[in-house]
């Protein structure tokens, strides 16, 4: 994924921090899973080997699967215990047109970040499947 330089930020920015461990982020510290600009949810979804059910949510329920990561974290976040901070740094360039927001995405402890939101994935397909349940899927 993409890196964070510093080099090129202004000197009063105080650099962004693992909520865990407190390095800079661009230490990359173990707590770091996923970074990048612009990031979007299918990069992070490929990373967890989800792919083919995303597709099949995607489908299902458009509007349930954000195309930020970002966002993503933002509305199914409470579902990873592991999930210690997802975190936008907004930027701008020197010229028009030349902004983005990178993200950051970190864990806490050991625990497996990608098997948990492979898994969530999972039960939010099953249960859009199942038209009994159906009403029960709602981004918290």
């Amino acid at each position: 994924m993409n890196s964070w330089n510093y080099e090129e930020s202004s000197d009063d920015i105080e650099p962004v921090r693992c909520p865990v461990c407190r390095k800079a982020a661009e230490k990359e510290c173990r707590h770091l899973v996923f970074h990048g600009d612009d990031l979007r949810t299918d990069e992070v979804i490929a990373a967890c080997d989800a792919e083919s059910v995303w597709n099949e949510l995607m489908e299902l329920d458009p509007d349930g699967c954000p195309e930020f990561a970002s966002e993503f974290f933002e509305v199914y976040g409470e579902n990873f215990p592991t999930l210690a901070e997802n975190k936008n740094e907004f930027w701008e360039g020197g010229a028009p047109g030349l902004s983005g927001s990178y993200c950051f995405v970190w864990r806490r402890g050991r625990g497996n970040l990608y098997r948990q939101i492979s898994e969530f994935l999972e039960q939010r397909l099953k249960k859009l499947r199942d038209p009994k349940k159906r009403r029960q899927v709602k981004p918290q």
